[in-house]
This record gives structure tokens, C-alpha cells and sequence, in this order.
């Protein structure tokens, strides 16, 4: 009998495992390693800012009254002259904590940074694999977090968690988050 009428099988059992293994062993993307790489390529958590326009009369008038001016946070004046060069909103010791650097061109017109709140990824709620698996749309949902009493006035701590999707291309060193266009 020929020695090798044995190893025909095995060598055919082999080739047939090596080359399903070698189908097979591409990275799965779970939601864990995607929320990793979303933090980290996202930059979460995220600081949000808005900008209050201290000169503008319309603005004055949308706080006036508010919780802002009730809590002493901001002043806002009743009324000025025409050669009054203060603005109509000014920040108090109190809103020192929210007030963010403000560009030199924004100081010139009376525009102050506020901090808002700290927007920070909540979950992943979805992959969709798509191109035989090499590429998925991954959906996220973020939460908006430290609310500050800028953020109260906005309504921030009314919005719901938004969605968004991020796209991750496979290769041959792992999963990468795509960077938007």
C-alpha cells in the first residue's frame, strides 16, 4: 500500500481548514471597539460653547428678566447713551466659571464665549457591515452632560440624545474610524 494514500486526506483536510481560517480572520467590529475609537478619534467629551452678543440690544433684551440676571450671573442695563461705550450685558464674578477665552476680533465687538455643557458619547446602537465586510456604518448616540446655567437658559437639558453615524474601513492592521469629508 502507498504511504501516501494517508496523507492525501489530511493534506487535503489541512489546505481545506487553512483556507476557511484564512476567509474567516478578518476583525470583527464590535460595539466596544468602536466606541473606543469614537472617543478617541472624536475627541469626546466635547466642551459646548455658544456666543453672547454683550452689545446687541435684541440680546440684552432676550435675558432680560431671565434666571441669568435673577441669579446674578449677568447684569444688563435699563438703558444707555449713545456715547455709552458699555455693553448691554456684562458678566458678574459668579458666571466667572463659564466664560471661555474670547478671540481679540470677538472682545472688540462685545462677543463673549460662554460654556454651555460637555456633549460626550453615550453608546453605540448600531453597526451595519457593508462591502463583504470591510467597511460598516457605525450609528452612536451622544449625551450632553456639566449643563451649566448658560446650557439651563439654551435648553440644553430638554435635548435628546442625538444620533450620528461614523464610517470604519477595515485594514490590514484593524478597524479605522473614516474622517468626515
Amino acid at each position: 500500500m502507498d504511504k501516501n494514500y494517508f496523507m492525501k486526506p489530511s493534506l487535503l483536510v489541512s489546505t481545506v481548514l487553512v483556507s476557511l481560517l484564512a476567509g474567516c480572520s478578518h476583525k470583527e467590529l464590535s460595539r466596544e471597539d468602536a466606541f473606543t475609537i469614537i472617543k478617541r478619534e472624536m475627541s469626546y467629551p466635547k466642551e459646548m460653547e455658544f456666543k453672547i452678543y454683550a452689545g446687541d440690544p435684541e440680546e440684552a433684551a432676550k435675558l432680560k428678566n431671565s434666571f441669568l440676571e435673577k441669579d446674578g450671573f449677568i447684569e444688563i442695563l435699563s438703558s444707555k447713551t449713545l456715547s455709552d461705550p458699555r455693553p448691554w450685558i456684562s458678566f458678574t464674578g459668579k458666571s466667572a466659571p463659564y466664560l471661555l477665552p474670547t478671540p481679540e476680533k470677538d472682545i472688540k465687538y462685545a462677543i463673549q464665549r460662554v460654556k454651555t455643557a460637555e456633549e460626550n458619547i453615550d453608546k453605540v446602537t448600531g453597526i451595519q457591515m457593508q462591502k463583504e465586510d470591510k467597511e460598516a456604518i457605525v450609528e452612536y448616540s451622544t449625551v450632553l452632560t456639566h449643563i451649566t446655567p448658560f446650557g439651563e437658559w439654551l435648553k440644553f437639558d430638554t435635548i435628546k440624545s442625538p444620533k450620528h453615524n461614523v464610517l470604519f474601513s477595515l485594514y490590514d492592521d484593524g478597524w479605522r474610524m473614516e474622517k468626515p469629508q
